[in-house]
């Protein structure tokens, strides 16, 4: 009679195993937006800060250590984000790069720089081995990558690269869980068909369809990287923010938005401003707009306003804790 009564009762509980989530889904270490006081950034020159880890390091009075130069001819969304739209005294630790990939093995950099070496030959070795240095609630881990392997392989229109590039960046991902990280932000691809690299192209005709095509399976597959991290990884808090509705949103219409109701053209770059400007918002003769009024401060990079804006909607996030 005892096994049939829980031969029974077994039955019963099935019914509902299905709306009970894992245990990863509802435990967390996010205590808030205001709790955190180191941010890990990975990624290429849409969040490089120029920051070594050999240089002055992070304090209250300097949260980025050193800082060189970003690819916003001015602040980009790492700076907003820490001394702007912070709710507390983050220290930022930002190894990004420009040109860099996922992981050179599977889509090659010109700079031969990538999120993996950045975790293996920086961050673990120098930051992960502190013991005490950071604790999973009191961080966030910061990635948006995949422009420059989106761009250097989207022609070549393989199906099965996007899904090798989101394996490895799921592997890289669970290095830093092992580490301790326990609260990630993923940012996902820009429209890239819309950038002047794209549109401008004497091919554009063919690019630009190919390019919309790869980046909207390549952001799915980030979202259900996102996703499977939240659930499967224990203790984590995953954010996810779209890069891509917002961006799109600014270019089709900048005025709604404080922020980058500045910019007079959000289609095209003058090559004067390309290599960057002595200040933000310099205008040169040759130039119809100022610098601070094009979206594109060059064929493939948003200049600072954009920046700005996406760290207040990011800061946004943040702090209600809309996570995935």
């Amino acid at each position: 009679m005892r096994f049939i009564y829980i031969a029974i009762l077994l039955a019963w509980l099935s019914k509902f195993a299905g709306a009970w989530p894992p245990g990863s889904l509802v435990e967390s270490d996010y205590n808030g937006w205001n709790k955190i006081n180191r941010f890990f950034v990975f990624g290429d020159s849409y969040s490089r800060i120029g920051f070594k880890s050999t240089g002055v390091q992070p304090s209250d009075s300097n949260p980025f250590g050193n800082t060189g130069t970003t690819s916003a001819n001015g602040r980009n969304w790492v700076e907003y984000l820490t001394d702007t739209y912070n709710k507390n005294n983050t220290w930022t630790y930002d190894f990004a790069q420009s040109g860099a990939t996922i992981d050179v093995d599977v889509q090659a950099s010109a700079q031969l720089v990538d999120v993996d070496g950045q975790i293996a030959d920086q961050f673990l070795p120098i930051y992960a081995s502190q013991s005490g240095f950071y604790t999973g609630p009191s961080s966030l881990f910061g990635i948006w990558i995949g422009i420059n392997d989106i761009y250097n392989s989207f022609l070549l229109q393989d199906s099965t690269k996007n899904a090798a590039l989101i394996a490895r960046l799921r592997e890289l991902v669970v290095e830093l869980y092992d580490a301790g990280a326990r609260n990630f932000i993923f940012l996902n691809m820009p429209p890239l068909e819309r950038a002047p690299k794209v549109t401008g192209s004497s091919a554009a005709a063919i690019r630009i369809p190919i390019m919309k095509t790869t980046v909207g399976d390549y952001n799915a597959r980030l979202w259900k990287l996102a996703r499977s991290v939240n659930h499967d990884l224990g203790y984590t808090t995953v954010f996810y923010y779209d890069v891509n509705t917002l961006f799109n949103s600014i270019i089709d219409d900048p005025s709604q938005f404080v922020e980058t109701s500045i910019y007079k053209d959000t289609t095209s770059f003058c090559s004067a401003y390309k290599n960057g400007t002595p200040g933000w918002n310099t205008k040169y003769d040759e130039c119809e707009y100022a610098a601070n009024e094009y979206l594109w401060t060059n064929n493939f990079h948003p200049s600072q306003p954009a920046h700005q804006l996406l760290a207040k909607e990011i800061g946004d996030m943040l702090t209600r804790g809309a996570s995935v």
